[in-house]
């Protein structure tokens, strides 16, 4: 947890859930195809099933994933 200036505990902060539209608004334009055969091969983090129709992913980790990547490509 992280305390606020006046020494008082912050809440913690919920995490943030990004569809398949959201991906493609950070510029993942990844089919879903494509992204299933990358998350089975561990080159791109598991989704979460909300529902049997519905997945969607950790916001932190699409964050880490895409900080990896542009480190890879400097």
């Amino acid at each position: 947890m992280t305390t606020t200036s006046k020494g008082r505990q912050a809440a913690p902060v919920p995490p943030r859930f990004l569809t398949q539209a959201d991906l493609r608004d950070r510029g993942i334009r990844y089919h879903y195809s494509h992204l299933r055969r990358l998350w089975l091969q561990g080159d791109f983090p598991k989704p979460i099933n909300l529902s049997p129709r519905r997945i969607v992913w950790d916001e932190n980790e699409i964050n880490h994933w895409l900080k990896l990547k542009a480190e890879a490509a400097a």
